[in-house]
């Protein structure tokens, strides 16, 4: 999922819990930006479900609210939770951040070497008018990702096609997903992709082969080392164009089926024909699992079959 945020804020019920989830709608209704937001946290799992959230985001909203004054110096000071979520993001190499914080706020802890120049609000209504500035200044779409994603599904010309597993060629459509890194800092290392099951019109899930798939354009290689703002192509399916009712992986799958004329892997589809949902996972080093669907429409012809990403 890309465009999504995650807003840290206070979690005192029930002003504060009350304005996160407005500032959530704010972002929805007037940018289309999914968010997430973390109200109760009970347990160290809570606290790694926080985390792992946090790494699939791509946009950081700190927001500090006030909290009891300290003594003498007339300041509050801020949220203490809100603060480490901060450092996770700044661990996690977050470059889009935007950070607010009310007027009175004492900026300490971690906060202080990384946020010199916080955006300062009086009240509620301040904050969600300058949440939508900032964002819409900022450029936030729902189209960025600082992580992996897949850009488009691209369908190629009818090759012949012939792998370890196969006694022969075969003329194949090769549909490819075409992967981008978002991120200018960190490659993507030892990136795979599988498919992680299979459901048909009827809503029946299968899963007939969750192997490593093939990178395009490369000769048996199932794992590939995507470079910072770089692209790749996998082969997400293939279609036999003399019987376009049988639908391939090109994967690291060993089992072969044997006929009098064939000898190679299986097909993960035989038909009939009808609408099929494919979930694939993509995989790498330091990065979220990526989930994702295509829609196969196949039709026993191979002119008109088509795949699209939902």
């Amino acid at each position: 999922m890309a465009g999504k945020v995650f807003i840290s804020c206070g979690q005192r019920p029930p002003d504060e819990t009350a304005i996160a989830h407005q500032i959530r709608d704010l972002l929805k209704s007037k940018f289309d930006l999914d968010s997430y937001l973390a109200f109760k946290v009970q347990s160290f799992d809570d606290v790694m479900q926080i985390t792992n959230e946090l790494s699939s985001c791509d946009y950081y909203l700190f927001i500090d609210f006030g909290r009891e004054k300290l003594g003498w110096f007339g300041q509050r000071r801020g949220s203490l939770f809100t603060h480490q979520e901060l450092a996770i993001a700044r661990h996690l190499g977050f470059s889009e951040i935007i950070a607010l914080q009310q007027k009175g706020v004492l900026l300490e802890g971690f906060a202080k070497y990384i946020l010199s120049n916080p955006e300062y609000f009086l009240d509620k209504e301040d904050l969600l008018v300058k949440v939508e500035n900032l964002v819409r200044d900022r450029g936030w779409k729902k189209s960025y990702s600082r992580n992996l994603i897949i850009k488009d599904v691209v369908r190629n010309q009818p090759i012949s096609y012939r792998d370890r597993q196969m006694s022969s060629s075969r003329t194949e459509v090769i549909w490819h997903g075409h992967v981008v890194n978002q991120r200018n800092d960190i490659a993507a290392a030892n990136t795979s992709v599988i498919l992680k099951h299979i459901e048909d019109a009827q809503g029946r899930i299968t899963r007939p082969d969750t192997t490593f798939l093939k990178w395009a354009f490369h000769d048996s290689t199932y794992s590939k080392t995507i470079f910072p703002e770089q692209d790749a192509f996998f082969d997400l399916l293939a279609i036999d164009a003399g019987n376009p009712l049988n639908v391939y992986l090109h994967s690291l799958l060993d089992s072969v089926v044997v006929t009098p004329t064939f000898a190679g892997r299986p097909p993960i589809i035989s038909g009939p024909a009808g609408s099929y949902r494919l979930t694939y996972q993509l995989f790498g080093e330091n990065f979220p699992i990526l989930e994702f669907t295509v829609i196969l429409t196949l039709t026993g012809n191979i002119s008109t079959t088509a795949v699209s990403y939902a």
